[in-house]
């Protein structure tokens, strides 16, 4: 039979293994992997972004949604390219808080699609795209 002093001990073992365990778990980093298309910020590339996201906020379809809202911005997104949107976040979509980190990526794909490269995927491992000429 334990003593009060033993089991308190106990106790604190148990409570500060769980404090570690917590700690450690919040402490790991999630690695999103997407296809990631390199972007070269031009006043081309810029000026044609930027035409079709003023474009794709006045499409009936994102204007029925919330202005500032994360649907609104998955709705403009998928209206600016709807195959860059597949690639890149229709397996993931942006929720609210999220920190886009893909959107660079999603600019790269659509300055290659209007450029005439066929974005389709044919080789995604860790990250890499391999892109058909």
């Amino acid at each position: 039979m334990m003593n009060s002093n033993s089991a308190m001990l106990l106790l604190c073992c148990l409570v500060c293994m769980f404090i570690a365990d917590s700690v450690e778990s919040k402490q790991k980093v999630l690695k999103m992997s997407f296809p990631n298309f390199g972007y070269r910020k031009k006043p081309q590339n810029e000026k044609a972004i930027k035409t079709k996201k003023s474009s794709c906020e006045m499409h009936p379809d994102c204007l029925s949604k919330y202005s500032g809202s994360i649907e609104f911005t998955n709705c403009v997104r998928a209206c600016m390219s709807p195959s860059c949107y597949d690639l890149i976040y229709s397996f993931d979509e942006l929720e609210p808080g999220e920190v886009d980190v893909r959107y660079v990526s999603f600019k790269g794909c659509f300055t290659k699609e209007r450029g005439g490269s066929d974005i389709s995927m044919t080789d995604f491992k860790n990250g890499n795209l391999a892109l058909r000429n």
